[in-house]
């Protein structure tokens, strides 16, 4: 049995190294045979090289690069064929600023191996904040739902108390998991047709967990899997980029999987979303006319379905207002 890891790097170097070393800790607690493959999604800081020469003694882990920065879908992708390519039955998807427990390889793999429905299967998150301490404290992932009419999919329990979820017990079947750390079986992800590259930084996440829900494989979560996540360590938080991408996506989920509902769906979207611009620049210190130039940016391009890409997103963010 081998189990294929992508990591995908960008400009996280110090992240990347401790997720690495997470996954080769805990692949040393099972029988599998472990590849971890790091896609440098051709960081400007010159990470290739620096992880290249970090790994170059571990025949266990391969350091490739992305000469293009296309996007979290189209980077993950590239891992993930060349993981395929060499055998691999498992497939891990793993943010770098993720930490896993040691028993984590065990606990995932034996869902696969106890439910032959089972298509992706991750375990119970919790929110580090960067802190070179672990605890579980404030829980990130305790599975995840569809949220229709705002169009996304949530994690549930995201950044409340952890207090309580000592109660749960046994694995149980969710709707969606985060690619921030899912364990996808070849036979899924071939079924699905890897990540969807129209979506740029999201998206891509809940198209996964529906097309393989749609498909007739099962989503588990093992809480005896255990890992961390730090949460957003390769992107600018609250930008207007940001803003226009999570639109995009928005509409972009929506006119993928809602079929002639999306133009009723829209309407609701677009009244909804003028208050929504209001309450981003408010808290984010925009000019609301800025933030609503950018809304209407995002209107424009999801007329047809067409990639969200970061020079789109940096095309739209940069009026004046």
């Amino acid at each position: 049995m081998k189990v294929g890891v992508v990591v995908l790097n960008y400009n996280s170097y110090v992240f990347t190294k401790r997720c690495v070393e997470s996954v080769l800790s805990a692949g040393r607690s099972t029988d599998a045979e472990l590849m971890v493959y790091v896609i440098d999604n051709s960081s400007p800081a010159g990470d290739y090289s620096v992880l290249s020469e970090t790994y170059k003694e571990k025949s266990s882990v391969r350091v490739l690069l992305s000469e293009k920065n296309l996007g979290f879908s189209n980077g993950t992708n590239f891992g993930l064929r060349v993981a395929l390519s060499e055998g691999c039955e498992f497939l891990h998807i793993c943010n770098p600023d993720v930490v896993l427990d040691e028993s984590f390889y065990t606990e995932t793999l034996s869902v696969f191996a106890s439910r032959p429905d089972a298509g992706i299967a991750s375990g119970l998150g919790y929110h580090d904040g960067g802190n070179s301490v672990l605890d579980k404290r404030v829980l990130w992932y305790r599975g995840g739902k569809f949220h229709f009419l705002r169009s996304r999919a949530d994690c549930i329990g995201k950044f409340s108390s952890a207090v309580g979820n000592e109660e749960v017990e046994g694995t149980f079947r969710t709707d969606f998991v985060s690619c921030a750390c899912a364990m996808v079986t070849r036979k899924c992800l071939e079924s699905v047709g890897f990540l969807d590259e129209d979506y740029c930084l999201g998206g891509e996440e809940w198209q996964l967990s529906l097309d393989a829900r749609r498909l007739n494989f099962s989503l588990y979560v093992n809480p005896k899997a255990v890992f961390w996540h730090t949460v957003s360590v390769t992107h600018e938080k609250n930008s207007l980029r940001l803003f226009y991408i999570g639109m995009r996506t928005k509409m972009m989920f929506a006119k993928k999987n809602y079929g002639m509902l999306y133009y009723i769906w829209l309407l609701m979207f677009v009244v909804v979303g003028l208050g929504t611009a209001y309450r981003y620049s408010s808290k984010n210190k925009y000019s609301y006319r800025r933030v609503l130039v950018v809304f209407f940016r995002s209107l424009m391009d999801s007329r047809t379905v067409k990639s969200i890409t970061f020079e789109d997103a940096i095309a739209a963010s940069s009026v004046v207002g």
